[in-house]
């Protein structure tokens, strides 16, 4: 379910940064720092204080996600994203307007690159555009196209680079096939439903104390200034798309945690330098409100172990039983499992798969679906084809939840197991079948 821009960031980051843990910590500093710089630019206009709020308030909202925020498509986006407004809103100033413009929409088009959804954004912009360019039919058409045609061209390179590597007709497959069947689906990992999760984050988060201010502001001082609307119109697009991906999962809210923290640094720091003293200590105490559950989140995340501290033993441990087998270059072993560690003792130990399939939470949803039938028989088929030396089957599963008994809707498989394979080692997290 990952779109190829993904893997050319993955890419990017191993050959420049490292496979390793510490090249993913650079790069996710490197970002950051990088995404700060550009919402430093894009309030500059509003005072010194805009910036740093603004700033401040993103770097805490990110580092009170902890480490399992690295690398999350929705963080990497968020560049891309800023970039794409900002130049949209120089262009809508009358800065270089075709070139601005034009920018704007290669920008936005990276970050379709990596998640479609981007293309809500496009839709607000584009009725930014023709709102500015209203007095003039040119101008709207012109604008709109130049933002329009910019989009159009990373995701064109992205299927020029699928057709060299004769991935096309694989990747087509998945969008139309499996995409509409992974987006139904909810899972056990879901929190909540997205409205009642999205209004639980906003208390959560202090978000709720910037909304009695935010229509002050708005009384007092309409979004005229394209920065502003600009603002505006990507709020509302952090909060469509979160509503319309229907998983409740944290991750999907980065541009909204993006958008509505520049917006509240711009506004909270309006009101404190030119309100008047009501309106002044109101602002104040909202910055309070706002700052101290973001402060007390990375307080918080920084002494909580999570996942990580669970997944590192059962890494090791995997490396070590697969080390023991003195497994050839050409031998395979075959993992099924979702994100438990699998895929990361293979990579550590440079060991390939004799099938594509790096989860197996799609064989166990939908089953009455060809695509889904189609996938099942393409496994059995590799794996008789190609038999791998060792299957490694993880206990834990996202789809269904529960244990290995989700193998038993899946019979083709259990009777390879029982005919070509048997039970070598059985751990707390996965068991591993050895060939016979």
């Amino acid at each position: 379910m990952n779109m190829p821009g993904s893997y050319l960031v993955h890419m990017f980051i191993s050959s420049v940064f490292g496979p390793g843990d510490v090249g993913w910590r650079l790069f996710d500093l490197v970002s950051l720092l990088i995404l700060v710089a550009l919402i430093a630019v894009y309030c500059r206009p509003f005072g010194k204080w805009a910036v740093a709020w603004s700033s401040l308030f993103f770097v805490a909202a990110h580092l009170g996600n902890g480490w399992i925020a690295m690398g999350q498509r929705d963080f990497l986006m968020c560049p891309f994203l800023v970039l794409g407004a900002l130049l949209l809103a120089r262009g809508l100033e009358g800065s270089s307007r075709k070139l601005s413009l034009f920018l704007s929409g290669v920008s936005i088009g990276c970050a379709a690159t990596v998640k479609p959804d981007v293309l809500i954004l496009l839709a607000f912009f584009v009725i930014l555009v023709v709102w500015y360019s209203r007095t003039s039919l040119r101008d709207c058409i012109l604008g709109s196209g130049f933002l329009l045609c910019g989009t159009i061209i990373p995701p064109v390179g992205m299927f020029v680079w699928l057709a060299s590597t004769g991935a096309l007709a694989s990747f087509w497959q998945i969008v139309k096939e499996y995409l509409p069947l992974y987006a139904a689906l909810s899972g056990s990992s879901a929190p909540a439903p997205p409205l009642v999760r999205l209004v639980e984050v906003f208390g959560r988060r202090g978000y709720m104390a910037l909304l009695p201010l935010l229509a002050l502001f708005i009384c007092t001082r309409p979004a005229a200034l394209p920065r502003l609307a600009v603002l505006f119109g990507a709020v509302l697009y952090g909060i469509a798309r979160f509503i319309i991906l229907g998983k409740g999962w944290g991750y999907h809210l980065y541009p909204l945690h993006c958008f509505l923290l520049m917006l509240a640094g711009v506004i909270l720091c309006e009101l404190i330098v030119k309100g008047q003293r009501p309106v002044k200590a109101a602002a104040m105490t909202c910055m309070l409100l706002l700052a101290l559950p973001l402060c007390g989140q990375c307080v918080v995340t920084g002494r909580e172990k999570f996942s990580l501290a669970l997944k590192r033993p059962v890494v090791e441990e995997l490396v070590a039983d697969l080390s023991s087998y003195s497994l050839d270059s050409e031998d395979t072993v075959q993992i099924l499992d979702t994100s438990d560690g699998g895929i990361h003792a293979l990579f550590l130990l440079r060991i390939r798969q004799p099938t594509r399939f790096i989860y197996d939470f799609q064989f166990f949803h939908d089953l009455e679906n060809p695509y889904i039938r189609s996938l099942r028989s393409e496994f059995i088929r590799d794996l008789e084809t190609k038999p791998p030396k060792l299957i490694v089957v993880f206990h834990h599963a996202w789809l269904p939840p529960g244990n290995l008994d989700r193998l038993k809707s899946f019979p083709e498989f259990t009777r390879l197991l029982e005919a070509r394979y048997e039970v070598n080692a059985v751990r707390n997290a996965y068991t591993i079948y050895s060939a016979k």
